[in-house]
């Protein structure tokens, strides 16, 4: 492993959708260290961007383990907010 891919595996909220389920994969990061890192960092950063409306770490935290089948998709992340107006 590269020292880019071990500092990575450190940081998962910086690796692409591909390499996460490379990693989650071939082992090297578990489902529950990526839910940990991600929360951290929405905790971390969601007081200044207020990027998140509800943020359900319990829920996350609630089934850890390792799936059945592989990683085909990941959570993302949409911000929405209702502006308008009725007419």
């Amino acid at each position: 492993m590269s020292d880019y891919q071990a500092s990575v595996i450190r940081d998962p909220h910086a690796m692409p959708a591909h390499a996460l389920s490379a990693a989650l994969s071939a082992g090297r990061l578990t489902s529950t260290a990526l839910v940990e890192s991600l929360l951290e960092r929405i905790a971390r950063y969601d007081a200044k961007l207020h990027a998140f409306i509800a943020v359900y770490a319990t829920e996350a935290r609630a089934a850890p383990g390792t799936p059945s089948v592989p990683c085909t998709a990941f959570p993302s992340r949409s911000k929405t907010s209702s502006t308008s107006k009725a007419a």
